[in-house]
């Protein structure tokens, strides 16, 4: 071919681009277009350079909402693809925080509405699942408050439970059963090991009004130098 391997002039192809503006091609033609392109790769310099001339209101899809049965086609079409870590790993970073088109806003009702049917009936892998869970683990959670909770010992929850289940789910100072917790009546900073404060004669359930006046009482007979329950040692 006469033209292959030729580099045309930036203003050369901008006059190009120009005379070609607004000509459809014919099904043929965009068939040997993309028969010619097909195994090629751009340079990261061009890749580059097509994103910024296809941004915002540059793209030519700007302002338009695709059509049901064109976004059909594209679900079609991506069914089965899976994108590589290494590509994920750039699209979650190209759009997090600011740079997320739906930062600083609100979905509508109708839209969380429309968000809901769309996800009923949905069921994630076990593998996804996974993966959702360590993605929003810890620091990563949008919820995280710096961990504040205290480590109450390994078998806290069962300690716990069986608390609750002995004081019949209500409070043992006012017999409410709205908002109740579990209290150690000796905090569990006094312990070396924090499973030895979970013996059923050291646990109260408490509901949360009760709870700061055992909390000041136990700081006063047990002392003040708390980090947990600082709040509650005023």
């Amino acid at each position: 071919m006469a033209l292959q391997g030729r580099k045309f002039s930036a203003e050369h192809r901008r006059k190009l681009s120009e005379a070609l503006k607004g000509k459809p091609k014919s099904q043929e033609h965009t068939r040997k277009i993309a028969e010619a392109k097909r195994g090629t790769f751009h340079s990261a310099e061009a890749r580059q350079r097509m994103s910024e001339a296809h941004r915002g209101n540059k793209n030519h899809n700007y302002g338009k909402r695709l059509s049901k049965e064109t976004r059909r086609k594209i679900a079609e079409s991506h069914k089965g693809k899976h994108l590589p870590e290494d590509t994920r790993r750039k699209i979650s970073e190209s759009l997090r925080g600011e740079k997320s088109p739906h930062y600083g806003k609100h979905p509508s009702e109708q839209t969380r509405r429309k968000l809901s049917e769309a996800a009923k009936g949905r069921v994630h892998s076990a593998e996804a699942r996974q993966k959702m869970s360590e993605a929003r683990k810890g620091s990563r959670n949008p919820m995280w408050r710096g961990g504040h909770w205290p480590y109450y010992g390994s078998d806290w929850s069962a300690a716990r439970r069986v608390a609750l289940e002995r004081d019949g789910y209500c409070c043992q100072y006012c017999g409410r059963k709205e908002k109740i917790m579990v209290h150690h009546i000796k905090p569990v900073r006094c312990f070396i090991n924090s499973n030895d404060a979970n013996t059923l004669d050291n646990l109260i359930t408490l509901c949360r009004a009760c709870h700061p006046k055992a909390e000041k009482i136990s700081c006063h007979i047990f002392g003040n130098g708390c980090e947990t329950e600082k709040e509650g040692c005023e």
